[in-house]
């Protein structure tokens, strides 16, 4: 009896976790072409925190160049990241920047989320099936990424169309992407 209670337990939490995929393999699940740059577009974020009962609303536009990543927030407040010159600056309404400590890694991550680069994503995720067919699952690997991550999932299908972000505090941010038509 305990043999078959550990066989199902282990069977009900490859079904909660999903199956481990290869890039190539997460790349197909969401028949993803990368899109080439420079790309731009909109997103709606929502983030979700426990202590509020209604979601925290936003929204703004993206641009990404070569080694230029500007995200900018509309409302409710207007805000700026950027990322040029292999630094990462906040930048404040009146267009003042300021470079933000140890953050190399961020657009490099946020390049790789936008796109869908799975190869890159790889050395820092472990990649997993979601329950919907057109999401992917990513777990973190390393710190300091897994101390403020649990999970991430991309959604989509040709192009990533929303991110969903959940925090080691059980917070969690929606995004969704409408990305410009090619010029």
């Amino acid at each position: 009896m305990k043999a078959v209670c550990t066989i199902l337990l282990m069977l009900c939490s490859l079904s909660a976790f999903g199956q481990a995929l290869t890039a190539q393999q997460a790349t197909d699940r969401l028949n993803l072409v990368v899109p080439k740059l420079p790309l731009s577009g909109s997103f709606e974020q929502f983030k979700y925190f426990k202590v509020l009962k209604h979601p925290l609303k936003s929204h703004g536009e993206f641009e990404v160049k070569t080694q230029r990543l500007l995200w900018q927030t509309f409302k409710p407040v207007m805000s700026a990241v950027l990322y040029e010159n292999e630094t990462l600056y906040t930048v404040n309404s009146r267009g003042g920047k300021t470079p933000m400590p140890q953050g190399s890694d961020m657009p490099t991550l946020i390049f790789s989320l936008l796109q869908g680069k799975f190869k890159e994503l790889e050395k820092t995720f472990v990649l997993s099936t979601d329950k919907r067919l057109n999401c992917i699952s990513m777990t973190p690997i390393s710190e300091p990424l897994n101390l403020a991550l649990n999970n991430v999932v991309l959604c989509g299908q040709g192009t990533i169309k929303k991110i969903e972000l959940f925090d080691s505090k059980n917070n969690k941010t929606i995004i969704s992407l409408q990305f410009a038509s090619p010029q």
